[in-house]
């Protein structure tokens, strides 16, 4: 079974859009100016919340930078499609050490959107979102090891920075967790834990771990497949634990 390339499904979960960037030529004015030259071209509406974004950008707020990379790189607001602007932005946000930016910037990398694909940068960038704690960083992070991208290719470190995701309840991260324990790779073979996963993956609406349910679910006795649902509500309930205790 094998895992998909999820760095682009990760970028529309991030930002929430559908994914239209174009590639086009490099910055001919600094990425301030020409965001000011776009600004007078929007309807009062759309020019209102670039400007808000773009007032934020130019104090150095590193929120406000990812958010007018999102503008540029998803064409909101009648903003025209453009990767090169949009990466100016997110890189600017990603040396500040913004998760969000760093992750999007290493998506850019792998996926060779504004820039030419380079797997080393992607892999930079993905370590420092998931050395934050970023659980897209390291679900990305894992892929990197897992298809040695910009790395040494490691089923041991994939595994573990999937399980790293898996545990902040990112559906992909287990996913991706339950092909490893389907396959036996980078961990032992066990169809149990491989199950426990692909439900809580499931469960958040993760339709490849739905699907590969009732293929593993034939491998499993019932007192196996109990045991997985079992596994599956404890971590649910320490899920709830976790976050009653941040409150």
């Amino acid at each position: 079974m094998k895992i998909k390339h999820f760095t682009l499904l990760l970028l529309i979960n991030i930002i929430g859009f559908r994914l239209q960037a174009q590639q086009t030529g490099g910055f001919s004015t600094p990425p301030e100016d020409h965001a000011r030259y776009i600004a007078t071209q929007l309807n009062e509406t759309g020019r209102k919340q670039f400007d808000q974004a773009l007032a934020g950008a130019e104090k150095g707020d590193a929120a406000a930078e990812f958010e007018l990379g999102g503008y540029y790189f998803f064409g909101r607001l009648g903003v025209t499609n453009d990767a090169v602007e949009a990466l100016g932005w997110y890189r600017k946000a990603a040396e500040q050490g913004y998760s969000l930016a760093q992750v999007t910037l290493g998506i850019c990398y792998g996926e060779g959107k504004g820039v030419e694909t380079n797997y080393t940068e992607a892999f930079k960038w993905f370590s420092m979102a998931a050395e934050k704690n970023d659980s897209n960083g390291q679900l990305n992070l894992g892929f990197c090891y897992a298809k040695g991208f910009g790395v040494e290719h490691d089923e041991r470190k994939a595994a573990y920075w999937y399980r790293k995701a898996a545990e902040q309840n990112n559906a992909s991260g287990q996913y991706c967790l339950g092909v490893a324990y389907y396959d036996g790779s980078g961990v032992p073979k066990d169809y149990i834990e491989a199950r426990k996963w692909w439900i809580l993956a499931s469960d958040q609406g993760q339709q490849d771990a739905k699907r590969n349910l009732a293929i593993v679910e034939k491998k499993l006795t019932f007192d196996e497949a109990v045991e997985s649902q079992f596994r599956a509500a404890e971590f649910r309930k320490g899920i709830g634990t976790n976050h009653m205790e941040k409150m």
